[in-house]
């Protein structure tokens, strides 16, 4: 698919309700992969990028973006860029201490069935690097379905529209292979929307769930649409697990809506998800801690000796959260708005490469073989 094709993309559940004399028009679209890619960037630079997709309500189409190198594994942000031919995308790095995006590159590209060609371009525009993927799931990775359902009423009353809006991305891999992770990520799905868990997780108890919820009364006082938003994003697929994160979205009013997200680690094989404990020795925290506080000092662009209040943060010391996630080049930790730092400064989240922790973590794990061998490339 090239990057300026605009085909319908997702699985949409469409709610018609005539008692507010308003109604969607139903829409079926196909079921779109969150893709993975495979080759170079340069002569041979071995790269990995997985790319989605997300349609918007006017019908165009957002695209998330990472990719990691191989020698290293600590993925890149790619954020897009309107405008130009094909897809846009620069490389952010970091930020600076007024909030401005420290970018390293840019990309562009085009997409075409199953391969991406173009080029990356430093920011100073003097060098430029072929870029040449083809899609590859390889042993140890799965093809993962996206599938969205949404579901909204509204009433459009003098200038002012108000009612109900859900919807939820969820994740499923084709084909009988994968009953067991297929059977997690439907847990996982049904426990985003439903804090009680007791529906069954399946699509059509979702579905009917989401739909009772744009059918509640509204409240005659409020002048807005109350919306709430599931979304599930891959942020590793390679060596035999699937790191997920669940992105929470919400507004009931006021200025502006809140975000919150949540990473789950799962096995391929089994669907199991994996705890921190098994993958780290006991006593690790304290280090990680000082690691990660230099960690996001770079990403912000302070002095390695300033205090963290520097970057716009709460407190000078960092805590660890139990919200980790694993990537090819080590293990990650995010932290939402308002948990460590201001609404402003968005979701905070840094990534511990192997080379820094390889030695506190248990041996004996496909996590520490994969470690120990990306220690020793990383830079």
């Amino acid at each position: 698919m090239g990057g300026m094709i605009r085909l319908p993309l997702f699985l949409w559940a469409w709610l018609l309700i005539p008692i507010f004399g308003f109604a969607q028009e139903a829409e079926e679209g196909a079921r779109e992969l969150a893709r993975r890619f495979e080759g170079t960037l340069g002569k041979n630079l071995g790269i990995t990028l997985l790319l989605s997709e997300r349609e918007r309500e006017d019908g165009s189409v957002d695209y998330l973006a990472a990719y990691h190198y191989h020698r290293n594994g600590v993925p890149i942000t790619l954020a897009e860029e309107e405008g130009g031919e094909g897809l846009r995308f620069r490389e952010v790095a970091g930020y600076g201490n007024g909030g401005e995006e420290r970018i390293t590159g840019r990309w562009n590209i085009v997409w075409d069935e199953g391969s991406i060609t173009g080029s990356w371009t430093s920011v100073d525009g003097k060098k430029k690097l072929p870029i040449a993927l083809k899609e590859s799931y390889p042993t140890g990775s799965v093809r993962v379905e996206q599938v969205k359902l949404d579901f909204s009423c509204t009433e459009q009353t003098g200038g002012q529209r108000r009612g109900h809006q859900r919807d939820l991305m969820f994740l499923r891999v084709p084909g009988q292979g994968a009953k067991a992770l297929n059977s997690k990520l439907a847990l996982l799905a049904r426990d985003s929307v439903d804090e009680e868990r007791k529906l069954t997780p399946t699509v059509d108890a979702i579905a009917q769930h989401l739909r009772a919820q744009v059918r509640a009364p509204l409240d005659p006082e409020n002048s807005y649409v109350s919306s709430h938003s599931e979304d599930c994003q891959v942020r590793m697929n390679e060596g035999g697990f699937l790191t997920v994160e669940h992105v929470s979205y919400g507004y009931e009013g006021g200025a502006h809506g809140n975000y919150a997200s949540v990473f789950h680690t799962l096995e391929i094989s089994s669907g199991r998800e994996v705890k921190l404990a098994e993958l780290v020795q006991p006593g690790f925290e304290k280090k990680w801690a000082a690691l990660g506080s230099a960690e996001l000092r770079k990403t912000y662009g302070v002095k390695p000796d300033a205090p963290l209040t520097e970057t716009g943060m709460f407190e000078d010391k960092l805590e660890l959260t139990d919200n980790w996630f694993l990537v090819p080049g080590g293990i990650g930790f995010h932290y939402s708005p308002y948990e460590i730092g201001p609404y402003a400064m968005g979701s905070i989240e840094f990534v511990l490469p192997w080379k820094d922790i390889v030695g506190e973590l248990k041996t004996g794990t496909k996590v520490h073989e994969t470690a120990v061998k990306l220690a020793a490339t990383q830079q």
